[in-house]
């Protein structure tokens, strides 16, 4: 997942990976899909990209590149 939201001044604005990883580790950070709360990781030494992923893993999630099952839902711990 290379797309999130974060939380600004009680406002969820869209972030990328790239601006995402940038910035501190005081901003709330959350699934643009599920709204679970997401962390910024960055590029592994093996060659795998940077990118989003949920704090606790949640299979509804649309947005889960390789964890979906359908139906898509709403995480069970959702970051409002």
């Amino acid at each position: 997942m290379h797309i999130a939201e974060i939380k600004i001044e009680d406002v969820w604005l869209e972030i990328s990976i790239e601006k995402a990883l940038k910035l501190s580790n005081k901003y709330l950070m959350r699934c643009a899909g599920c709204q679970g709360r997401v962390h910024a990781n960055k590029p592994y030494s093996d060659g795998a990209a940077a990118q989003f992923s949920h704090a606790q893993a949640h299979s509804g999630c649309k947005l889960s590149l390789y964890h979906f099952e359908p139906p898509a839902s709403r995480h069970p711990n959702p970051v409002s």
